[in-house]
């Protein structure tokens, strides 16, 4: 299985890659655009010409993280290649959706996915979708597993509280509590497990060390460090206290920004 993070700046595009048979399999975790408006998933699967995608997973609705899949989407229904399977946390609260998105273009566009979505469902080009939390798993070969440790319901209700909080008084925050919406998804084979971390916030972390650290015995393989490195988002003691193989890189989406990732303290702790 190969796992290939996209550099595409600031955002994520995570390609998942196996073999099942005598058959290529593809797995998507986000889908982003490049800062020159390139689009590494869709030139992917134009270039591999298959006719059928695993999964595809957007881990939240913020634009960094799936600003390229309207197009993708659209390349599926022109060609007529078939989403097995798309998993996505935007309706948990349909309510609060466009009120944690701060423009409104990107309120437009994240209604034209969610349109897509249900039209693609209704032509059969993708078979199945629905949300993804908690206890959520995908089958891949060789007994590996993608887990979905959060959003659980304590993060789904962390979102919520605060997009109802800040709504009308700071909409930077109320955007911001996406984040806890992000998928934490964990890749578990016989010998080790990576970590897919998207935005996630310090919550699920912690909730996650102090009630479930069975799911952390064995070696990690490789993490990818939540929110493009993040010092909010960097719960020291949870990462510091895993059992890593040797070599096992910390990965760090990131791009030039005005947000300050990755957070010096963040790089020196994993150094």
């Amino acid at each position: 299985m190969k796992v290939t993070f996209k550099n595409i700046g600031q955002g994520d595009t995570i390609l998942i890659e196996w073999e099942q048979g005598d058959k290529y399999k593809l797995g998507v975790v986000d889908c982003s655009k490049d800062e020159n408006g390139l689009n590494p998933t869709l030139e992917h699967i134009i270039k591999r010409e298959d006719q059928e995608i695993s999964f595809v997973i957007l881990t939240h609705l913020h634009m960094d993280h799936c600003s390229g899949i309207l197009d993708v989407l659209n390349y599926c229904e022109q060609s007529g290649i078939v989403i097995k399977h798309l998993f996505h946390t935007i309706q948990v609260h349909p309510k609060f959706l466009f009120q944690s998105l701060l423009t409104r273009r990107d309120k437009d566009y994240m209604e034209a996915v969610i349109l897509k979505i249900d039209e693609l469902n209704n032509k059969g080009i993708i078979r199945n979708s629905g949300s993804i939390s908690q206890g959520h798993t995908i089958q891949l070969p060789s007994n590996t597993i993608i887990k979905t440790l959060s959003p659980s319901d304590k993060e789904v209700g962390s979102f919520r509280d605060i997009v109802y909080r800040h709504t009308n008084v700071d909409k930077y925050k109320a955007s911001g509590a996406a984040n806890f919406l992000s998928s934490v998804l964990k890749i578990e084979g016989k010998e080790y497990y990576a970590l897919l971390t998207a935005d996630a916030p310090t919550e699920p972390f912690l909730r996650l060390g102090h009630r479930h650290p069975e799911e952390f015995e064995g070696k990690l393989k490789f993490g990818q460090i939540p929110h493009h490195g993040s010092e909010k988002n960097f719960w020291e003691e949870f990462w510091t206290g895993l059992t890593r193989l040797d070599g096992c890189p910390a990965v760090i989406s990131v791009g030039y920004n005005k947000y300050n990732h990755p957070s010096l303290n963040v790089v020196k702790c994993l150094a």
